[in-house]
């Protein structure tokens, strides 16, 4: 059942035009029997304001038994198109409405002056985070490169942080074997890898990064079960790339997985008299693993 004088209100405000609570403050004023329900209103009605580039136009529509009315305005700006779509619905509600002009809302009650404190507050000191933080770990996995076949790695690495971007340096070591017809080999390495990892994608405790790497180190072999056994060493160097990926826990471990690969510069040769290859640097060398560090 819909009483006299009710109505439902669908609002829409766009740019810095007032809210429906404005609206209806002016069609209280006009008139005493407007009465606004959720549902079931004698008057259904739908309101949208919208003001831009020092205009404004309101569209009002409303149903009433089966039958619906629009009105459209336009005005210099959002206030003045209110107050004549209040008037608009003010009048469909009560055709005795007062149409006057209305008195401006009431000014906010000022707040409350306090009396100066009787002392001035003791200061608080507020403890700032470090701009870098530093971290350490072991790390360990597999790489190519080294042997003619896939070997582990074993490495510690140190590192320093600042907001998202990363700077670690890593010592690794390795062994591995290669086999010919005329002999084998034990072959060495070890490299100093530098990281840079500019940005950090994170979410809770997660984090992904993508990082640029330098490699500088050695790899050395020494012959076995040959003729004339003898020992020779090549510098390891080269760029590289690398994705890490990991959690932090406790806000302090880091458990990280990472996987890249490096492109040597210098790609020596082992071989054994006159001329049988048992490893050779290889253009491109990649490796997977896994950190588990801890950041201060």
């Amino acid at each position: 059942m819909a009483y006299a004088n009710s109505f439902t209100l669908s609002y829409h405000a766009r740019g810095l035009c007032p809210g429906e609570g404005e609206l209806l403050r002016q069609v209280q004023a006009r008139t005493g029997l407007a009465r606004r329900v959720k549902e079931h209103g004698a008057l259904d009605v739908s309101v949208e304001v919208k003001g831009e580039n020092g205009s404004a136009h309101g569209t009002m529509a409303w149903s009433e038994a089966g039958a619906t009315t629009e009105r459209e305005v336009e005005g210099a700006d959002c206030d003045e198109v209110v107050s004549a779509l209040a008037l608009m619905l003010a009048l469909a509600l009560d055709p005795d409405a007062a149409t006057g002009p209305l008195p401006p809302p009431p000014a906010p009650t000022p707040a409350p002056t306090l009396p100066p404190p009787a002392m001035a507050p003791v200061p608080r000191v507020v403890k700032s985070e470090p701009a870098f933080h530093f971290g350490g770990g072991v790390t360990f996995g597999m790489t190519s490169g080294v042997a003619p076949e896939l070997r582990p790695y074993l490495g510690l690495g140190l590192e320093v942080t600042r907001d998202h971007a990363r700077l670690g340096l890593s010592g690794l070591v390795s062994k591995g074997t290669a086999d010919t017809a005329t002999g084998s080999a034990d072959l060495s390495w070890w490299a100093l890898r530098l990281a840079a990892c500019p940005a950090q994608l994170a979410s809770g405790g997660w984090f992904v990064e993508p990082c640029a790497t330098f490699d500088a180190g050695k790899l050395s072999g020494s012959g076995y079960d040959t003729r004339n056994r003898r020992s020779a060493s090549a510098t390891w160097y080269g760029p590289g790339a690398q994705l890490r990926a990991g959690v932090v826990g406790f806000g302090v471990l880091a458990v990280t997985v990472e996987g890249g690969a490096v492109a040597p510069l210098a790609r020596d040769r082992f071989y054994f008299a006159p001329d049988e290859t048992a490893h050779q640097i290889p253009s491109l060398a990649g490796y997977v693993g896994a950190a588990l560090g801890a950041r201060l």
